[in-house]
């Protein structure tokens, strides 16, 4: 929503007409947005539009990467505006999202702050996402510069959705007593919800017994409950 109202904002009072389309990735049936078809992406390739903004990372996680080039590449020669992703096309501008910094940040604020010394993560690890792995990989080094150790059944491989993180946290563990972490780090927000949902369900208290983070500052962080600590 943030990005939209930038966008928009940014072009108001100005002669240009703004088409905002959200889609459905083709044939991909968990979604939580069930009503938006790919269809709708085919309409953006009319002559009539000048320029793209794309938040590719979004596609990237739920689509062959290959795939979603060839469709990119139909916008050609159309100046793109991508977002989390470099796109190899003509007059492509890439906007990357910094992870490092802020995971590094919230590593040791839960260490100093907190006393946390078991720090877990739900990666996106499942999927070809560069954004996925940057956070991953800011998660370790945040860690070895925080003098703490790296466990690897602390690390929980996902999707960025709330449906596969809570379904692998139930798997995982079935009370307190299982649990092996003492906070949580997620790759986003949709990741926390899962895990949040999951920890209701089987008594774990948030934040009293296990501190979890998101990342990414969406609008239904602020609807949980309790409200979930993210990085904007």
């Amino acid at each position: 929503m943030n990005l939209l109202s930038g966008i928009c904002n940014y072009f108001r009072g100005k002669n240009v007409k703004v088409v905002i389309a959200q889609t459905k990735v083709p044939h991909e049936s968990v979604s939580m947005y069930n009503y938006q078809f790919w269809s709708c992406a085919e309409y953006l390739l009319s002559p009539d539009i000048d320029a793209y903004i794309i938040l590719s990372s979004v596609y990237t996680t739920l689509m062959p990467s290959s795939d979603f080039m060839t469709f990119v590449k139909k916008t050609e020669p159309r100046p793109v505006i991508s977002i989390s992703l470099p796109l190899p096309v003509e007059n492509c501008y890439t906007v990357i999202a910094d992870c490092s910094s802020p995971i590094k940040e919230t590593v040791a604020h839960l260490k100093n702050c907190h006393n946390c010394k078991k720090i877990a993560f739900f990666s996106a690890n499942k999927v070809d996402s560069d954004e996925g792995r940057a956070r991953f990989i800011a998660y370790r080094e945040a860690l070895e510069e925080n003098g703490l150790e790296f466990d690897k059944k602390n690390v929980f491989d996902g999707t960025f959705t709330n449906f596969y993180a809570h379904d692998l946290i139930l798997e995982k563990f079935k009370s307190k007593s299982d649990l092996t972490f003492d906070s949580i780090i997620c790759v986003n927000d949709m990741t926390a919800i899962g895990v949040l949902a999951a920890f209701n369900e089987i008594g774990v208290k948030v934040p009293e017994d296990v501190k979890i983070t998101g990342f990414d500052d969406a609008f239904v962080a602020s609807m949980c409950e309790p409200t979930l600590t993210t990085i904007n």
